[in-house]
């Protein structure tokens, strides 16, 4: 039997189980079917229209599994703590935060006020992570005891249950109410974030100023994922909103990820502050969230000039020359090709060292579709190693000058220019439905072309273009 016959057979067995109410067991035939279905596209003997039919079937059977992951039992609530809107432990009714606009570097973002449609998932991120945060028991010290941490500490949860005793709560003496409903707000891995905070430089008390004391700033998203995007009022940190199956991904690699972070300190890979769930009564897909720092704070006086994402791949990598006109808009690799080089100078060799060390890790747990986003500065008229940085990772050896990379010759002569850099959207992992993307994109492009390859050869194609790109001088690169 082939592998399309089979994958038709293992399907109906899934739809027979689905119908039935079994939906557990059909979610392991509907996966088992799906990976025939990508074997047979393999085969010379199908024409591209067939194979498209085939990638069809192969997405609808994806979509339904999601479906039925999504219906699964949620995590566990571990440590829970009831409280009531009108705690007079808390500040004022649980008002939280100030809706008033805090002076703000420029920037894209609308603050969210009373009036914003997101109020009510602000204020619930907001007093969830204040209130969680005073909840939670002190960490371990960040080194002394990493190589003996409990297992548990990676997947341990704590719950804060808000409950809304009069349902409306208000901030301003002229804004409208808002109806407020019950949440629970869940921290996961409180104590092991706690960890990577502190090592980070990062106190609670400075973290809580920055996320919770006024609102958020809402940031436009052009992403695929239609991810939703907030920035803390000074910058800091970006708060985003992520899939279930982002969620459930990070959840496998947290524990190598803490270890890697922990002893990369100057790892350019996105540095996740915490991890937090919203659920309200009744909600059937709760808001999972991340908080991580934010490339774009370096030190105040700096003037962007460009904003690159940069994967390594050509097939429509570039942007078109009428959207150019913002330095916020995001620039792409056929972009940076015709426009520039990245000179850093000796002093940063070491880059490319962690570059390959931060890309192993993530081909080791089968990540791809990330990038390297870069952000050139135009320098101030104060030597870049004498500027305060903005940076929450003011310890990382490529935050160091005005919170990132002072633009160099090989005389370490300065060009100028700030890079700010790191990889970002590290939480794709390679599965069936990439498959199929991919397998589908090669039938007409060819593989070193297109976004989607497998991790091993992602990170391969990913390094050589930044060795293209980022150079130790105007004439040798890395």
């Amino acid at each position: 039997m082939d592998a399309l016959s089979r994958g038709m057979d293992m399907v109906r067995t899934g739809l027979s189980l689905d119908e039935t109410g079994n939906a557990k067991d059909a979610l392991r035939w509907y996966m088992e079917g799906a990976e025939y279905f990508l074997r047979s596209l393999k085969l010379d003997s199908l024409n591209n229209a067939q194979k498209q039919k085939i990638g069809q079937q192969v997405n609808y059977i994806l979509t339904r599994a999601e479906e039925i992951s999504r219906a699964r039992p949620r995590l566990s609530a571990g440590r829970s703590v009831y409280v009531p809107f009108t705690d007079p432990r808390m500040d004022s009714d649980l008002e939280g935060f100030v809706i008033v606009e805090r002076p703000r570097k420029e920037g894209p973002g609308v603050m969210v006020d009373e009036e914003h449609p997101k109020f009510e998932q602000v204020y619930c991120i907001i007093n969830g992570i204040k209130h969680s945060m005073r909840c939670s028991p002190p960490s371990p010290h960040p080194t002394a005891c990493v190589g003996l941490l409990c297992d548990d500490i990676f997947d341990e949860t704590a719950t804060v249950c808000f409950h809304n005793t009069d349902a409306r709560v208000s901030h301003t003496g002229t804004a409208p109410r808002q109806w407020i409903r019950s949440f629970e707000f869940t921290s996961y891995a409180p104590a092991a974030f706690r960890m990577l905070r502190e090592a980070a430089g990062v106190s609670d008390e400075s973290f809580l100023e920055s996320v919770t004391r006024y609102s958020l700033h809402e940031l436009a998203s052009n992403g695929k994922s239609g991810s939703a995007f907030f920035a803390s009022s000074d910058s800091k940190y970006i708060i985003k909103s992520l899939t279930l199956e982002e969620f459930s991904f990070f959840r496998t690699i947290f524990k190598d990820y803490f270890y890697h972070m922990m002893e990369c300190p100057s790892s350019l890979l996105s540095f996740f502050f915490g991890v937090y769930i919203v659920r309200h009564a009744g909600q059937a897909d709760p808001l999972h969230l991340v908080v991580m720092d934010n490339l774009l704070c370096v030190s105040p006086g700096l003037r962007l000039k460009e904003l690159y994402d940069l994967k390594g791949s050509t097939k429509g990598r570039f942007t078109e020359p009428e959207k150019r006109k913002s330095p916020y808009t995001v620039l792409k690799d056929l972009d940076i090709v015709d426009r520039r080089t990245l000179c850093v100078g000796p002093t940063y060799r070491p880059l490319f060292t962690q570059l390959e060390r931060d890309t192993r890790f993530l081909r080791t747990h089968d990540i791809m579709d990330y990038s390297l986003l870069v952000a050139v500065y135009e320098a101030p008229s104060i030597p870049p190693q004498h500027t305060p940085t903005a940076s929450v990772r003011a310890n990382s050896a490529f935050r160091s000058d005005s919170g990132g990379i002072a633009a160099r010759t090989s005389t370490e002569e300065e060009l100028g220019e700030i890079y700010s850099i790191g990889i970002i959207d590290i939480l794709q992992e390679y599965n069936l439905r990439k498959k199929l993307e991919h397998s589908l994109k090669t039938v007409v492009d060819a593989p070193e072309d297109i976004s989607c390859l497998d991790p091993t050869r992602y990170a391969s194609r990913f390094l050589a273009f930044m060795g293209k790109v980022i150079s130790i001088s105007e004439l040798t690169r890395l």
